[in-house]
């Protein structure tokens, strides 16, 4: 059995609750594909590279971008379980 909060928490880094279920693919498609997404739009986003704004160092885009992808795979990684748990049960 595979614990689910557990699995949305690791998560929180994407695709590390995923190889704690045991499910390889989106691990792989984050791996290859929006980890490098989310790496080139953090240093081509102008907020993050601009020194003349001081007041803040993120903008709500980068904000979304992180945030939204990241509670949707904790969120994914929690049902993963509970789905691997199910499978183990029957």
């Amino acid at each position: 059995m595979k614990n689910k909060w557990l699995a949305g928490i690791l998560n929180i880094l994407p695709g590390v609750g995923y190889l704690y279920v045991g499910v390889r693919t989106p691990f792989a498609v984050i791996l290859l594909l929006i980890l490098p997404a989310i790496i080139i739009g953090g240093t081509l986003d102008p907020a993050l590279n601009s020194s003349a704004d001081t007041n803040s160092s993120m903008s709500w885009g980068v904000a979304l971008f992180f945030g939204v992808p990241i509670v949707a795979f904790v969120v994914d990684a929690y049902l993963a379980a509970k789905e691997h748990n199910g499978r183990i049960k029957n």
